[in-house]
């Protein structure tokens, strides 16, 4: 089975995940009905115990299993990855298992051979394989290939069903957008040039350097990732960080270190319910290209448009399905709400967009 038909059969619903979902102490009804309640529909598990799958099943959530004799598997248990699969992988509620995160060229060898597997007797589910982002060290973690070479090679290697990666644009000193849409555009041209979809993650924590996002920020996160076609998001992360060895450096994210629900969850609680009101139709659109009604980003727009809009920073994505036209309109002013008029030689549709939203409409 293809990505997008794993998603229809077994979600039937937009994709939408949180990284970090939850701690053992967290395993509460009440816990994972707040999580489902704010729009999450599919988390990365713990564990792969049958128990605890059960659990966050009954709680309405999908399951990526995180199966640590699967993800990040050296070569001495490759032989055993089908039988540990087993265990699992027929249930309707398992979408995915977690293989790796950020590798280099060098591990996606490693993960091919394991990825074999699951899609060797597995058909229904994907092995998940998340990677870095175009920020990452060329010398070091691609291994002195380009960042187009770097997804070519994981495609040639590992034959995902669908790609995934991470960028966090937001920082305490500037916004990186510039960075974040060459990334956009080479993963478009790699799922272009292979067939494939993409799932990316959306920055939700204070961490480092990286500010706690406002509804601007992660309105504008979510929406340029969808004007680009993207099939799927996670948020980085839900609950706060703590047992990573530099926890020190993780600030609040959706929830903080108590629990306690930040401004986060109810802004992304509106905007994951924006996009389940079309979440459907988001998946079964086709991407066609990018225009930037912006001059400081004109030069990532990959088609030339026949419509206009009225007002500057603004990025519209274009899609088809069947002989309809679809507009994805994202107002790229993280200060201002933006009414925006567009327009072709037959139609005319006006807008009003928050800071950073988008708004899908059939032109």
């Amino acid at each position: 089975m293809k990505y997008l038909d794993i998603i229809k059969t077994k979600l039937g619903a937009y994709p939408i995940g949180a990284w970090v979902p939850y701690y053992d102490h967290n395993l509460t009804a009440e816990y994972f009905a707040d999580m489902k309640n704010c729009g999450i529909n599919f988390i990365p598990t713990n564990n792969c115990k049958k128990e605890e799958l059960d659990f966050i099943s009954n709680a309405g959530m999908k399951l990526m299993v995180n199966d640590e004799r699967v993800s990040y598997v050296n070569i001495t248990g490759i032989v055993n990855v089908k039988d540990y699969l087993s265990e699992y992988s027929q249930r309707e509620d398992v979408l995915s298992v977690f293989i790796w995160d950020e590798p280099t060229p060098t591990m996606m060898d490693l993960c091919a051979v394991i990825n074999k597997q699951v899609n060797k007797y597995c058909d229904n589910i994907f092995g998940y394989i998340n990677l870095h982002p175009n920020y990452s060290s060329q010398d070091i973690q691609r291994e002195d290939r380009t960042y187009a070479e770097y997804l070519q090679y994981f495609v040639d290697t590992c034959k995902p069903k669908v790609i995934s990666y991470d960028h966090y644009p937001f920082y305490k000193d500037n916004v990186g957008s510039e960075k974040m849409f060459e990334n956009l555009d080479d993963i478009r041209n790699c799922c272009n040039n292979n067939g494939l979809e993409f799932m990316t993650f959306i920055q939700s924590a204070e961490y480092f350097n990286h500010v706690l996002p406002t509804k601007a920020m992660l309105n504008y996160q979510v929406a340029t990732s969808l004007a680009y076609g993207a099939k799927g998001i996670l948020y980085f992360t839900y609950a706060q960080v703590i047992h990573d060895a530099n926890n020190e450096c993780f600030g609040p994210a959706v929830l903080d270190k108590q629990g306690n629900k930040t401004h986060v969850y109810y802004d992304i609680m509106s905007i994951n319910r924006k996009i389940q009101e079309k979440g459907q139709l988001f998946m079964e659109l086709k991407h066609k290209g990018v225009v930037f009604f912006s001059e400081k980003f004109f030069k990532y727009s990959t088609i030339t448009p026949d419509f206009n809009v009225d007002c500057e920073e603004i990025l519209v994505g274009v899609f088809e399905r069947e002989d309809q036209r679809y507009l994805y309109v994202v107002n790229l002013n993280l200060e201002k709400t933006q009414t925006v008029t567009v327009k072709d030689s037959e139609k005319e549709c006006v807008i009003t967009l928050e800071s950073g939203a988008g708004e899908l409409i059939r032109f």
